[in-house]
């Protein structure tokens, strides 16, 4: 079996995981609701986009069809082997487990929200995306 990847969105509580963890950063575990999808594709598909262990790929984060953020998936603070070794310390790994790699920068919406004033997140139409 092929590893996988796709697009998921942790719905994180950043308050309780300050609390938690003492800031960002590793997390083992989350408190709230986790979305995956749409798509699930295998890792030989991005191979030809595969630079230092790291994948070269754009993300982006809309709201409402509005582009409200994006990263480049190689801007990675650490790989995908780096980031299962750390998952795998003190318990198992196995296929058809989960593990999310962490936000794309960008791609927080309470950082986004905060950057743009508290009151943006009822008026993500007017929000401008950063450079």
């Amino acid at each position: 079996m092929s590893p996988g990847s796709t697009i998921l969105n942790d719905w994180s509580a950043r308050d309780l995981q300050v609390v938690r963890c003492g800031g960002l950063g590793p997390a083992k575990g989350k408190v709230t609701a986790t979305i995956l999808g749409p798509v699930l594709v295998t890792v030989d598909e991005f191979l030809d986009c595969e630079v230092d262990g790291r994948f070269d790929l754009a993300m982006e984060v809309f709201v409402n069809d509005t582009r409200i953020g994006g990263d480049i998936l190689a801007n990675m603070a650490w790989t995908f082997a780096e980031l299962i070794s750390y998952a795998r310390r003190g318990t198992w790994v196995r296929p058809g487990d989960v593990l999310g790699s962490g936000t794309c920068g960008g791609g927080c919406l309470a950082e986004l929200w905060g950057w743009h004033g508290i009151d943006n997140h009822h008026r993500c139409a007017s929000v401008t995306p950063s450079p």
